[in-house]
């Protein structure tokens, strides 16, 4: 026996659930009332959106782990997120009456009514995020089918044998010798664009007049019909025979006709007298199949004539076992549903074998759709990179500013000093100049280190500027005791002419000095200037930067040489 591979479209007839044990976390998707759709978006791209303040407190209730901090994350997504982009999907009123009352919720009652609002997902590829149909489920169905085809050829007789019995008898073998090891199914993909949305499961009576079901219902995430999909059935074959009643691609069409076709008019009658609406039938040539959950027990049990369908009787009462359900679960609008008219069965679907422009068109669609994803992850790219970048620079900033002030911090202890004397810069007034030098005995101790004995000259000098009438003798000589260990000299207050007359020629020639070009072109000899005159020079030098550490070569060597002529003429 040759392999023989087939394409196949699928499409969804009525809402179709395939569980794959995902749910909608809390923190990937938002309801957008307005819109009426759940936005699901990558739970890891949430948080670099938000500003750094939000960002910590959205980490802080995701911490907590507990059932009410669920509920804070509702609540500050629904805040936050209201502008994100993902994948729509709709939704109904009820469900988003159900959404807005959980964000009402207290802390202590959310518990119990946040499990009441689990949003089971259908089956999707964790990759890319696209629903699909598993190969698993098509191939569970079929072999359903094809179980119950060769069932009724035989004529039944087959009672009271174990379920994997039975299904070895009429496969004619199990494990290695079983028909199905030789199918092949593969996943079926999208063929077009996937109408879903968010729905509740509910459970029906199918007898009027029985006792409402007490099955809780169930939020589902559900493919509408009109969705299409495409994949490839093979039945690979083998030199060596080792299958004795192989499947052959006439047989299961055979079963998938027979067996869904009666199962799909058998339940178009339940629904009738219970009001509610049939699923669309195949369209002629397909082959009707059914999947997913809530498919009902007698589409999915191994044969007809030897169904066992355990039926649940009460609490406190035994089950009975029946070969039949006696409840339809429906997609619904709502959880208590009034109009029976808008309940549709789950699960059903057709297949037929795909034409060559059907298997184009699906080809073409994922070319264009992996093209926009490709577009969609560059710009995802970029946009965190860039991200990433301003997280760095901001990082960097703050390193900047922490190293400041661990610099400061540093210089404060080991120079203790340079804080007061920039407070020293400030002072204008006796009083002042009284509390924060002549009185502070601190001060009298820092008075030898660099720089300080020349801010408080400066000091001295910016209180007599500002109040020269006020200034006496008495004030002369406090200064000039305070200054009388240093190399700063104080010169007491003197007229303009009395000024001109004591202050000598070269002491004149220093202080009408404009600038260091001046200076340059008529220096004086460092090595032969007194302390005061010295003292003149220094003052010069500082207001044309030359103690600065960033005092270019000339004026760095002009400081250190009439420093070192200062501190000689101290030996002195």
């Amino acid at each position: 026996m040759k392999s023989e591979t087939r394409k196949f479209q699928l499409k969804v007839l009525s809402p179709l659930h395939l569980g794959c044990d995902e749910v909608y976390e809390p923190t990937s998707f938002v309801v957008k009332e307005k819109e009426k759709t759940l936005v699901s978006f990558n739970p890891l791209h949430f948080p670099a959106r938000l500003e750094k303040e939000k960002q910590e407190q959205y980490s802080a209730i995701c911490r907590k782990g507990t059932a009410a901090s669920l509920l804070e994350i509702y609540k500050f997504i629904n805040r936050e997120a209201q502008d994100i982009s993902g994948v729509t999907i709709e939704i109904g009123d009820e469900f988003l009456r159900h959404y807005q009352s959980v964000l009402r919720l207290s802390p202590q009652a959310s518990g119990r009514n946040l499990n009441q609002f689990t949003i089971n997902r259908t089956a999707f590829n964790s990759l890319d995020g696209d629903l699909y149909i598993p190969g698993s489920a098509v191939k569970g169905s079929i072999r359903t089918a094809v179980l119950n085809l060769r069932y009724r050829a035989r004529g039944g007789g087959l009672q009271g044998k174990r379920n994997k019995d039975l299904q070895s008898d009429l496969l004619g073998g199990s494990f290695a010798g079983d028909p199905f090891s030789r199918v092949k199914i593969s996943d079926f993909c999208l063929a077009g664009e996937v109408p879903r949305c968010i729905c509740y499961a509910v459970d029906e009576k199918k007898k009027k007049g029985d006792k409402e079901s007490s099955a809780v219902y169930q939020i589902l995430e559900i493919i509408e019909p009109g969705a299409v999909f495409e994949g490839s059935i093979t039945i690979v074959g083998s030199e060596r025979e080792v299958i004795s009643r192989p499947v052959s691609f006439v047989e299961i069409e055979e079963a998938l006709k027979g067996f869904f076709e009666g199962e799909r008019k058998r339940e178009e009658g339940e629904s009738k007298i219970i009001g509610a609406a049939c699923s669309r039938p195949p369209e002629k040539g397909d082959l009707p199949i059914r999947l997913g959950r809530h498919s009902g027990a007698e589409s999915v049990t191994s044969v007809d004539g030897d169904r066992k369908i355990k039926i649940l009787t009460g609490k406190g009462n035994p089950p009975k076992t029946l070969n039949h359900a006696m409840t339809i679960w429906f997609a619904s609008p709502n959880k208590k549903p009034n109009n029976k008219a808008l309940l549709r069965p789950f699960g059903w679907a057709s297949l037929h074998e795909a034409t060559a422009e059907e298997l184009a068109v699906g080809d073409e669609f994922r070319k264009r759709r992996k093209e926009s994803r490709d577009v969609e992850f560059e710009e995802l790219r970029q946009q965190r990179a860039e991200e990433q970048h301003k997280r760095n620079e901001e990082r960097r900033a703050q390193e900047a500013v922490e190293a400041e002030k661990e610099r400061l911090a540093e210089e404060a202890a080991r120079y203790p000093w340079k804080p007061w004397m920039c407070k020293l810069s400030q002072i204008e007034e006796w009083g002042d100049f009284q509390r924060e030098i002549l009185g502070n005995e601190q001060a009298a101790e820092w008075r030898l280190q660099d720089g300080v004995a020349l801010a408080v000259k400066e000091a001295a000098e910016r209180v007599q500027r500002a109040r020269p009438k006020k200034w006496d003798n008495e004030r002369d000589t406090l200064v000039t005791e305070w200054l009388a260990v240093t190399d700063a000299a104080w010169r007491p207050l003197v007229t303009a002419e009395e000024q001109k007359a004591e202050v000598s020629p070269l002491a004149q020639q220093i202080r009408d000095y404009g600038d260091l070009g001046a200076y340059l072109n008529q220096p004086v000899e460092i090595a032969e200037l007194d302390m005061d005159v010295a003292s003149e020079l220094k003052i010069k030098f500082k207001e044309w930067g030359c103690d600065s550490k960033k005092a270019k070569k000339n004026k760095a060597k002009l400081w250190k040489e009439l420093n070192n002529h200062i501190n000689e003429v101290k030996k002195r």
